[in-house]
């Protein structure tokens, strides 16, 4: 490519054509006059003033776009060590569910904890502790639960988390029948950070797929025999 640049010489009152190649991957310009330093003795000087000018504004870009290439880089490390401790936290509630641990699942949420259901009903803490003492004791075992971070967007000191949570437990029949229960949820969670720990402050149902036996649970109530009277 070529620049074209004007100016005058010190020594003439005649305009000088400096022509300039350069490439994108070289910030320097390298510049020649058309017409010969003998007849313009400082347009050398000149030529050089101007490469210089130009090599700290090529110089200039270079180091704006390596500070902001920098910037979102850290802010990548930031995003993936801020992900790295909230996923920390779902395996910490994965775990006390396993061991059937009401206080240990809510220990990773705020006191004002709001939980949406697949049916709009929104639940608070106590509600959702109700609900998991429930669930546990109707379970005769508990397999284990696990959840998946699926995406992941942080701003400053709140984070939406979109999670996927696959659970295996089983459940006993009046006449002490066991039932395979595996229940796979997602959800849209968001964590806000509180000193140096992240709570989940709301969570929003978007899907719940359980499976009974390996079946529905139309398809289960049909090969269930009608209660005897």
């Amino acid at each position: 490519k070529f620049l074209i640049l004007e100016g005058k010489g010190s020594a003439s009152p005649l305009p000088m054509i400096w022509t300039s190649r350069y490439s994108g991957s070289n910030s320097r310009l390298s510049l020649r006059s058309t017409e010969s330093h003998s007849r313009h003795p400082f347009g050398f000087l000149g030529n050089l003033r101007l490469s210089y000018n130009l090599f700290m504004f090529g110089s200039l870009l270079h180091r704006t776009f390596a500070v902001g290439t920098l910037c979102l880089a850290v802010a990548g490390v930031a995003q993936a060590d801020e992900k790295a401790l909230i996923a920390a936290q779902y395996a910490k509630a994965d775990s006390a569910f396993f061991q059937r641990n009401v206080a240990g699942v809510l220990a990773i949420a705020t006191a004002d904890l709001k939980l949406k259901g697949l049916d709009g009903k929104v639940s608070g803490r106590k509600e959702v502790g109700l609900m998991l003492q429930r669930q546990f004791k109707l379970a005769s075992k508990i397999n284990g639960s696990k959840t998946t971070i699926d995406s992941f967007v942080l701003k400053g000191k709140t984070a939406v988390a979109t999670t996927t949570t696959r659970s295996v437990f089983m459940m006993a029949t009046k006449d002490k029948k066991n039932i395979a229960v595996r229940a796979t949820s997602k959800s849209k969670d968001t964590w806000v950070l509180k000193g140096s720990t992240w709570l989940m402050n709301a969570s929003v149902s978007l899907k719940q797929d359980t499976l009974f036996n390996g079946k529905t649970l139309e398809e289960f109530m049909k090969t269930q025999k009608p209660a005897k009277k």
